[in-house]
């Protein structure tokens, strides 16, 4: 049940996907007119191996989709310090169910280059070791971004609440304005 929402949750409106290994499972009684098209292996939140993922084509209905829906890293604003972006993002510490490395990606390297910059007091020498961490991720290219969309934070003394938080959307429910 727990591969059937991830699997789904890559589908559009109308598009019926499933695993191969459910297709398989089914193959003997499928309906006439039923056909099972590959889309490829696929790495889902929470699950350890990529899946094999089929789309569901029946007679007659749409069969012509969108790409699968993609895992989505979003970063609001950036802070001055670069262990605010890698940390969160890249590191292998972020790559667990939960986490924020939707891509699973985690370079050992890069995490023991980063373990040694959050200790080095010289800004200059730790500046130099990050910037090498960006190289290791970069020449492993873990995630393209895609889209990157234009926002505005108005800021007002009358603003009550914390809607603002470094890696997640603001949160509108945590707002209030005063008179």
């Amino acid at each position: 049940m727990f591969e059937t929402s991830r699997i789904q949750s890559l589908a559009h409106g109308g598009q019926t996907l499933t695993s191969r290994s459910t297709a398989e499972l089914a193959a003997a009684d499928l309906p006439e007119g039923l056909e099972l098209t590959s889309l490829g292996r696929h790495r889902l939140k929470d699950l350890a191996t990529p899946m094999d993922v089929l789309q569901v084509d029946p007679t007659g209905l749409r069969t012509e989709f969108p790409p699968l829906r993609a895992s989505y890293i979003g970063w609001v604003q950036d802070f001055p310090d670069p262990s605010d972006f890698y940390d969160p993002i890249f590191s292998c510490a972020a790559n667990v169910p939960g986490g924020a490395s939707y891509g699973w990606y985690c370079n050992e390297d890069a995490d023991a280059l980063a373990a040694a910059a959050r200790g080095e007091s010289d800004d200059v020498k730790r500046l130099d070791m990050y910037r090498r961490i960006q190289d290791l991720v970069m020449a492993d290219v873990p995630s393209i971004p895609l889209y990157f969309p234009v926002q505005v934070g108005l800021v007002s003394k009358r603003v009550v609440g914390d809607p603002f938080h470094p890696v997640y959307f603001v949160d509108l429910a945590a707002v209030d304005v005063t008179e």
